[in-house]
């Protein structure tokens, strides 16, 4: 699809660190590749390479979200501001991460030193909430301001996704990240590293892990706008008249008790697919 956006600054820098992102992606991933130590036993680089990827895929789907407004004063304000937002928040998370990454040190649950307790809590604390407030705002802006021709299911889908999203993945991110459940780590159990985790993602096999609703509660904004556009193509080709918004609240049902089911699951110290026959490495 392609995206009908202004070329204003917004807009351009979103582009731009949707590109950082992707520059940044390749370049951890190479270190991946190259680099032999480990932090918290795992590759040292396996961090920024999620982050890299997960804030480049959620930056392109903030700008899609966009392309499905109207050109109006009030909604185009907001949102240069939201992705202007998302888009500093973004460059301090994923650099950062990386920096640390190339020291050798954690960027999360690190207070060894005092600009470390400083970069965790309050840098990139505050990041990723102004990350959260952007996402929220332009899920507002697509419930109210969709371009006229914008099919209901898409609407709701991509409009009350980015909301989910955003409110999920506070209450989620919040607890992992006060670490008043799991203490110094997503972990919830006797084992708190990430050794032998889930190849590629990192997950826990033997304990909860809070990182496993904080992903599935992040990616309902992918998630219910394709659910949405293929209840407005299931339902214009079968030709009955039955609002597409009826499917877009059940999948939205279906999410909080998804992720709201892995939470209580993690913090019953219980991990997500241990039952799956991975060979440690």
């Amino acid at each position: 699809m392609k995206l009908s956006l202004p070329n204003t600054y917004a807009y351009i820098a979103t582009r731009a660190t949707i590109a950082l992102c992707t520059a940044l992606l390749l370049v951890t991933g190479l270190a991946f590749m190259l680099d032999e130590r480990l932090l918290r036993d795992v590759n040292v680089w396996a961090k920024p390479v999620k982050f890299a990827l997960s804030f480049g895929i959620h930056l392109a789907t903030l700008l899609w979200l966009t392309s499905l407004l109207a050109q109006t004063g009030k909604a185009m304000t907001a949102t240069r501001l939201a992705l202007t937002s998302a888009c500093v928040a973004t460059i301090i998370e994923v650099f950062y991460v990386a920096l640390q990454s190339a020291r050798g040190r954690a960027s999360h649950f690190n207070f060894e030193t005092r600009f470390e307790s400083f970069m965790y809590y309050q840098v990139m604390g505050g990041a990723a909430l102004v990350l959260v407030i952007a996402t929220l705002i332009i899920g507002v802006m697509v419930l109210r301001h969709a371009r006229p021709n914008l099919s209901p299911g898409l609407r709701l889908g991509a409009g009350w996704g980015a909301i989910f999203s955003a409110i999920a993945t506070l209450v989620v991110a919040g607890a992992l990240a006060s670490g008043m459940l799991s203490g110094a780590g997503p972990w919830i159990g006797s084992v708190r590293n990430d050794a032998g985790g889930v190849p590629l993602i990192g997950w826990s096999r033997s304990v909860g892990d809070l990182r496993v609703p904080h992903f599935f509660a992040t990616h309902v904004i992918q998630a219910l706008p394709i659910l949405g556009w293929l209840a407005d193509l299931a339902l214009s080709r079968s030709g009955r008249k039955f609002h597409p918004g009826w499917i877009v609240g059940l999948g939205l049902v279906l999410s909080l008790v998804l992720v709201t089911s892995l939470f209580v699951q993690a913090i019953r110290g219980q991990p997500f697919i241990a039952f799956i026959a991975f060979t440690a490495t």
